[in-house]
């Protein structure tokens, strides 16, 4: 994921523009991403959202790009989260950065929902994003960068269960209430992320010209609880099939 720029251009992609600029050191950048799920428990306070706590019951899906919602009988309670670790490369030596961060596009279904800028205040390289949490409240996300989405979806979250008598938008997946059409569909989220960094000598932002891109696919739980929480890695239409041949 990385690339040198020795043109000067202007890029505009699903109505979010971009600058590319020329690299006049010719020193490579590179993005890293890494994604990990779980079953957040969105009624717990809030300064607990960003991390999975066990005592809550929450319930960990690590790097699985295949995620189920909560049962129904924990919808109420739990939601789930998604946090992106993005970390971006740069060259050991030969020049001084300044400003630096991360540009960040989130699709549902192929379309555009979410697009941000993250800002490192201090110089460092890597930044913690979690979806939704971050995405409601950006200015609680972190002491060590500024998150500003400049393009959002209104629909982009959904609203829980009727019988949860919350009216936020906070879940990712097909939540919602089962009698009007809810909690029956996948729903695929690709998490594209571009480090960017501006060089102090000439002032020239050097972005990654090829992005990091990671793919999570939310799901409803088939059968019950405890169904839900061991559901197969592949819906059942697409489980292979083992054929045995008796010689």
């Amino acid at each position: 994921m990385t690339n040198r720029f020795p043109y000067l251009g202007t890029v505009s992609g699903n109505y979010v523009p971009y600058c590319i600029w020329r690299n006049p050191c010719e020193f490579d950048i590179d993005t890293k991403l890494d994604v990990n799920s779980w079953w957040n428990r969105s009624t717990a306070m809030q300064d607990t959202w960003r991390m999975i706590n066990y005592n809550f019951g929450e319930r960990d899906f690590g790097s699985a790009r295949r995620v189920p919602l909560p049962p129904l009988e924990r919808a109420c309670d739990y939601r789930v989260e998604i946090k992106l670790n993005t970390t971006m490369v740069l060259p050991s030596e030969g020049f001084t950065t300044g400003r630096r961060g991360f540009d960040i596009q989130i699709f549902e279904d192929s379309n555009l929902v979410a697009a941000g800028t993250v800002i490192m205040r201090y110089g460092d390289t890597t930044a913690e994003i979690c979806i939704p949490t971050d995405f409601m409240f950006p200015g609680d996300a972190s002491s060590i960068f500024d998150l500003n989405w400049y393009t959002a979806v209104p629909e982009f979250l959904n609203v829980p269960p009727d019988m949860c008598g919350l009216a936020i938008r906070d879940r990712l997946g097909d939540e919602g209430a089962p009698s009007a059409g809810y909690r029956k569909r996948e729903v695929k989220y690709d998490f594209v992320v571009r480090a960017f960094v501006q060089d102090v000598a000439t002032g020239a932002l050097v972005t990654d010209s090829t992005p990091a891109k990671a793919t999570v696919i939310i799901y409803p739980p088939v059968g019950g609880t405890e169904r839900s929480i061991t559901a197969p890695s592949q819906p059942k239409e697409e489980q292979r099939i083992k054929m045995f041949q008796r010689e």
